[in-house]
């Protein structure tokens, strides 16, 4: 019975990774009818990020699952909770500069990233195949978001600010995966989220939070925090199943989801080039899951 463990184990992280994806995927939907509804970027990170670490810390508590315990490792700890906010801090900031195509396409680099910083940090054998593969995806996104159709000029402010995000969330994934070989998944995202709101908090001598101007604006709000909350939950126990490097470049999905619900909710019409890339995404995705041995948690213990 043992043997079939990694098995039943590696099938529920690919399920939760879909399912994830689809999740995450529906956000931005509602999330555009808030922001028309006259709230600010400022007020949704704030009140997402709260909802989440209140959520989580509750479930903890009603499992019984001490948080910030004495065997918490303060350095990953208070890492990732910065690193948390420093990534949304980033790809906020740099929507601000470029079109949003030109940020997600820069931020989920966070894949390649990853793998990188395990070959460098872990020792890992960079498998040439693993990394043409996770290469192939990433070149598959920029036609699934149509990058090389933008206009806009590459403002050098709001590049670096999305780099940034992709980097803080590429070391922040790194660490949840070191996190997650010795604690409870929601034990992880509960003290991520207290931390990176404590960060994020400074946010407010920057700008003040504006709400929704309306109820509509509220009941999306709490559509888009539903979709949030469920997704944030299938990361933590996902990475915990398969792996930092795994879990992230199986995130790609969730901007196929986002391209293909656009034309759902918004009357956006595909390219031929952004089917071809979906097309192409996924088959490299599943080239993936079949080249390459699952990865376990023993594969990102260690580190910092």
């Amino acid at each position: 019975m043992s043997s079939l463990f990694p098995l039943s184990k590696t099938k529920a992280g690919l399920a939760l990774a879909v399912f994830s994806a689809i999740i995450y995927g529906f956000c931005p939907a509602p999330a555009r009818a808030v922001y028309a509804d006259g709230a600010n970027a400022i007020f949704v990170v704030l009140i997402a990020i709260t909802v989440r670490a209140v959520l989580m810390g509750t479930y903890c508590l009603y499992k019984k699952l001490p948080l910030f315990a004495a065997q918490t490792n303060w350095k990953r700890t208070i890492a990732s909770g910065f690193l948390q906010a420093l990534s949304v801090f980033g790809t906020m900031s740099s929507l601000l500069y470029l079109e949003s195509a030109l940020t997600w396409i820069i931020l989920f680099s966070h894949p390649m990233i990853i793998l990188l910083i395990q070959s460098w940090r872990d020792k890992q054998r960079l498998s040439p195949l693993t990394f043409g593969l996770t290469g192939a995806a990433f070149l598959g996104l920029t036609f699934v978001l149509d990058v090389w159709s933008t206009h806009s000029d590459l403002n050098s402010l709001g590049v670096a600010l999305a780099c940034l995000g992709g980097l803080s969330t590429a070391a922040r994934t790194y660490i949840y995966g070191k996190q997650l070989s010795s604690l409870s998944p929601f034990v992880v995202g509960a003290e991520n989220y207290v931390i990176g709101l404590f960060f994020l908090l400074f946010l407010l001598l920057w700008k003040q939070p504006v709400p929704p101007q309306s109820l509509i604006g509220f009941l999306w709000l709490s559509v888009s925090l539903a979709s949030m909350i469920i997704g944030s939950f299938c990361t933590f126990v996902g990475i915990a199943k398969m792996g930092a490097f795994r879990w992230s470049l199986l995130s790609k999905m969730e901007l196929v989801f986002v391209t293909l619900f656009s034309t759902v909710f918004f009357g956006e019409v595909l390219k031929t080039s952004q089917y071809l890339g979906i097309v192409f995404v996924l088959a490299c995705l599943v080239a993936y899951q079949f080249s390459e041995k699952p990865q376990t948690l023993g594969d990102v213990k260690g580190g910092p």
